[in-house]
């Protein structure tokens, strides 16, 4: 029997690429700086133009809403400089990544399915995970990092919080478990692969990530899923019942027991000094309304203070939306609430012509958008190389295939 290799195509190889850059391995690399890995990802985005040959136009039902946001950073930056006398490189260092938002549009150019792309996507975390417990096991015989670096591990009520492919492993057991429910409306069938690895990422996520806020956004945009991505009463039946019962063994799990001791170690930081957070950047954002406070590097003690309070423990990638409005300002609100309808008029639309149920990846991404605007905002700086795979999963495949 001979064994067939599919030949990968060249739009394939391209997105794989970008994958790889912009999903910030680079800066998983110990030997990589931060600001090298940003300037791969520009790098990385002429070399699609090349590839494109100019015959770049604007497809997708966010490419037009990119054009906006990237402009509105543009001058966000020149206004940062200003009013806070930063360098171009101190600013770039802060924006950099947004413009990966322009592998959207590119990508929307290229002849690949959305099917293709979330297959890519879920391999790609697959190998972050897998190298994340080949690493984990090198690290705990030897005590050596080399070639995922675990952004300094802390324990943190027993679990040791690596931090690697978070955003990722999120997403693709969104994508995983969408696809688990398209499955079993189109064949009558149960995927167990992808049980299975919906399985092992949900322990990764659980003993190794250990963000409580993004457990629950996960958890809750699966429900959303249940009860509108689905069409099968059985199905979702089924799952209630499965819920409820696992809910009731995880309640009484060692596992759920650590989780409920975070704040007593942590002498209830983890939640009174988040709201301060709140408090604090919401003050800075009445500050600067209209525009906000802009990209800020902390160059000196003045805008250290500004940036992490007056302590120096305040992180705006803590606060959600509220960390957003402190950069963006009311025009930035009004970029994202275009963004927010547009998600908001797609979903309706499928609803309507039960595209929805086959395409529930759209629906389930947006929710896990929405749920984690109150901490884990995915328009923050700190995540801005991941928003574009949102946005691709939350097209519909119409406009693709």
């Amino acid at each position: 029997m001979r064994l067939k290799i599919r030949k990968i195509s060249t739009a394939e190889l391209l997105v794989m690429f970008l994958m790889f850059v912009l999903s910030g391995a680079m800066y998983t690399l110990p030997t990589t700086s931060y600001t090298n890995s940003k300037l791969l990802s520009v790098a990385v985005v002429f070399v699609f133009m090349f590839f494109l040959k100019g015959k770049i136009k604007l497809k997708g039902t966010y490419s037009r809403f990119i054009v906006c946001f990237l402009s509105f950073v543009i001058i966000l930056a020149f206004y940062s400089m200003i009013i806070h006398s930063e360098m171009p490189t101190d600013v770039f260092n802060i924006c950099g990544g947004y413009f990966a938002l322009i592998g959207y549009v590119l990508v929307q150019n290229l002849t690949i399915s959305k099917e293709q792309i979330q297959k890519i996507f879920v391999n790609y975390t697959k190998l972050i995970v897998l190298f994340f417990f080949i690493q984990y096991a090198i690290f705990k015989i030897s005590g050596n990092i080399i070639f995922i670096d675990f952004y300094n591990p802390q324990m943190r009520a027993g679990f040791l919080r690596a931090g690697v492919g978070s955003e990722f492993v999120a997403l693709s057991i969104i994508i995983m478990f969408a696809e688990f429910l398209q499955t079993y409306r189109k064949k009558k069938r149960f995927d167990i692969k992808l049980i299975i690895w919906m399985g092992i990422f949900s322990v990764y996520f659980v003993l190794f990530i250990c963000i409580r806020a993004a457990i629950l956004a996960i958890f809750l945009s699966c429900l959303v899923l249940v009860f509108i991505g689905t069409d099968s009463r059985k199905l979702k039946l089924g799952i209630l019942l499965l819920g409820v019962l696992g809910g009731a063994l995880i309640l009484q799990s060692s596992v759920f027991d650590k989780y409920m001791q975070i704040d007593k170690i942590e002498g209830g930081g983890s939640i009174t000094g988040r709201l301060a957070m709140y408090a604090y950047y919401f003050n800075g954002f009445m500050q600067h309304p209209i525009m906000g406070q802009g990209f800020i590097k902390p160059i000196n003690s003045a805008l250290t203070t500004l940036l992490y309070g007056q302590y120096g423990f305040y992180y705006l990638e803590d606060v959600g939306i509220v960390g957003y409005l402190f950069t963006f300002g009311l025009v930035g609100l009004f970029l994202f609430l275009t963004f927010i309808t547009k998600g908001m008029k797609t979903i309706i639309s499928g609803y309507k012509d039960r595209s929805i149920f086959s395409d529930s990846v759209v629906l389930g991404v947006f929710m896990f958008l929405v749920f984690t605007m109150p901490t884990l905002f995915l328009f923050d700086y700190a995540r801005n190389g991941f928003l574009m795979f949102v946005l691709l999963f939350m097209t519909p495949k119409s406009e693709r295939n």
